[in-house]
Formats: C-alpha cells, sequence, structure tokens
C-alpha cells in the first residue's frame, strides 16, 4: 500500500476524519453530473500533504436507470502514484426531497421482494442480496468510459508500476452506499488479490441478509458505515419498525402516509431478513433538526450535508440541505393506491 497511514481512517476526538471527509466530498460531487471532473479537480489537497486530485475514469451513467460511477485519484506533488485511488458510486435519489419519496425509490431500485444469490463468487449458499441491487451493479459493470469499462479499466491501471500499492476506496452515498456492498466484493474478486480495498459508506440502506453481511465483514474486516442515528434510509431494511418512533425525541410524530407505507413494506418482505453489514466506524452524534415537520425532518437527516456536518468536514460542490415544504405529496402521487388505502 501507498504511504497513507492507515491509522489516519479512525477518527480521533482532535477532529474529523479527513479520508471519510474526503470520500464523502467525492460522493456530493458524484450529484453534479454535469460538472464532477471540474469539481475533482477543485477538491482541496488532503489534509497534512501537499498534492492534487485528479479525475481518472469517467464519470460514466446510465440514463436509464440513472446510475452513475467514476474514479478519482489523489497524487501528492512530486509522486506519480497515487496516494489512493476511489470509486465513487451514485445512486439515483436525486432531486427527491421529502422521505417518503426516498423511501419508496429505494423500494423500486432495491426490489427487495426478490432476492437473488450472491452474483460473484462466494462459500455461503444461503448469502443472498435483493434483486434490484444485483440489477444496480449490473449496470455498473456496463458503464464504460473512452473504451474501458470499469473492472478493465482498474485492471490496466493498478498493473501499471507504482500503481499496484494504491490504496483503493469505494464509496457512495445512499444508494450509491448500497451499491458500494455489492460492487466492492465484485471488483475484490475481480481484481489481483494482492488489491488493498477499503469500502466506506455513507448513509446507505441494507443491499442482502445476514449471509451476506457476514461474508462481506469477512472479505473486508477494515470497512466503515456511516449511519445517522436519525436518518430512515439505513433502516431499510433490516429495522424498518424503528422508523414508527424515530422522531419522538425530537418531538414529531410519523405521517399517515408514511406509516402506512412502512407498514406495507414490512408486510411485502415478511420473512425476508436483511442486515447491514459490520463496520468499524465510530457512531455519528444524533441531532434534532429545529422544525416542526417530520418531513422536513427525515429529509434533512439523510442529507449528505447534514453527514458532513457529523463528521465535522466541509461541504463541497453543488449541495443544499435536502429540506422541502412540500411534505410527502410528491411520494403519494407516485405510491401505488394499495399502499395508501
Amino acid at each position: 500500500m501507498a504511504d497513507l497511514n492507515i491509522d489516519s481512517i479512525v477518527e480521533t476526538a482532535g477532529g474529523p476524519n479527513p479520508l471519510a471527509v474526503a470520500m464523502l466530498q467525492l460522493c456530493q460531487i458524484s450529484y453534479d453530473s454535469s460538472g464532477i471532473k471540474k469539481a475533482i479537480s477543485n477538491m482541496p489537497p488532503y489534509p497534512g500533504t501537499t498534492g492534487k486530485w485528479y479525475p481518472l475514469w469517467g464519470p460514466a451513467w446510465n440514463l436509464i436507470d440513472s446510475n452513475l460511477a467514476f474514479v478519482a485519484g489523489y497524487y501528492k506533488d512530486g509522486t506519480s502514484t497515487p496516494l489512493f485511488t476511489c470509486v465513487v458510486i451514485r445512486g439515483t435519489d436525486v432531486d427527491i426531497w421529502d422521505p417518503l419519496g426516498i423511501l419508496w425509490q429505494i423500494w423500486e431500485d432495491l426490489d427487495p421482494e426478490n432476492p437473488v444469490p450472491l452474483p460473484w463468487p462466494n462459500t455461503d449458499p444461503n448469502a443472498w442480496i435483493a434483486g434490484g441491487t444485483a440489477d444496480g451493479l449490473e449496470v455498473i459493470q456496463s458503464l464504460m468510459s473512452n473504451g474501458w469499462l470499469l473492472k478493465d479499466w482498474l485492471t490496466n491501471f493498478l498493473a501499471q508500476p507504482g500503481n499496484s500499492g494504491t490504496l483503493l476506496m469505494v464509496t457512495g452515498h445512499s444508494l450509491g452506499g448500497c451499491l458500494t456492498t455489492v460492487v466492492a466484493p465484485w471488483l475484490k474478486t475481480a481484481l489481483s488479490p494482492a488489491t488493498y480495498m477499503l469500502p466506506m459508506t455513507f448513509a446507505a440502506p441494507t443491499a442482502g441478509n445476514a449471509a451476506f453481511a457476514s461474508d462481506f465483514t469477512k472479505m473486508f474486516p477494515t470497512s466503515y458505515r456511516y449511519q445517522n442515528p436519525l436518518d430512515i434510509v439505513p433502516l431499510a431494511y433490516d429495522n424498518l419498525p424503528a422508523i414508527d418512533k424515530l422522531y419522538q425525541p425530537c418531538g414529531l410524530t410519523i405521517p399517515w402516509e408514511i406509516k402506512d407505507a412502512v407498514g406495507w413494506m414490512q408486510s411485502e418482505i415478511k420473512g425476508l431478513v436483511y442486515k447491514q453489514p459490520g463496520s468499524l466506524s465510530p457512531p455519528l452524534p444524533s441531532n434534532c433538526y429545529k422544525t416542526t415537520s417530520w418531513i422536513d425532518e427525515g429529509a434533512y437527516q439523510h442529507a449528505a450535508t447534514t453527514y458532513m456536518a457529523l463528521l465535522g468536514g466541509t461541504n463541497i460542490g453543488r449541495v443544499s440541505p435536502m429540506t422541502s415544504r412540500r411534505g410527502a405529496r410528491l411520494a403519494t402521487q407516485r405510491l401505488p393506491r394499495s399502499v395508501l388505502g
């Protein structure tokens, strides 16, 4: 591995984890599909170093499924080997500003009622992931930039002198975080066994069952999953019942539309037990947003800007807090009548 001190990944009371901040900044950049390359080049130097970020592959995206991925690398001044290389996966929850809309989009994208076996070599026949998650992986696998598929580009890049020692990060926020938990194992089995890979997710919903989570944790004993305790999204789908009373400490009662939708989701996945993978991430603090709206609370707590505030870092790119006074109207227009009665 390059000369990055792995101890810098562990947060201390002295300040924010610089690697987590940098990865979340890249996730924020992923939401601005028209300006990704420029935003990467304008990222600040990694703390304690002088150097520059470069776009290396992509961005590449599928317009039908709205999935997007890119690779960025950080080079210290005077070096030709990246300090680390980052695969960034964006989900599809762009311009969705209410929690019911987010939950419904996650439901549509992950297709949690229809699990499938793991689409990479593994030793546990009982492990499965959501069908839509497997579909999302197939989309990422098919993305192409300048004639290169992601796997082929990484294989060629890591085979170049010096690059084999780089730390390969895989990261994403929200649905991008969920996809990170399947993209990372796929790449781990597809690339050289010597590749040192570190997954890091933010606000990620679950991808699969306990056997999948165990398989992931064995493959990546060093991995980081950042979860805001007041974010509803990581509770999908391993702990949906917790959503009902999540904002009671904030003095807020769940709206009937969301309560009914969550109840319907629970009934649809009855018998399917989802599980979040293990993580070395220290717990994030929880802070209620100053609002009288459950909808705004849920939207705010899931926003990448809120996660950055909890990490103690600086926002970057075209981002804004995920708040809206529209309530759940957008989502209720999209939900089937069977959900809302």
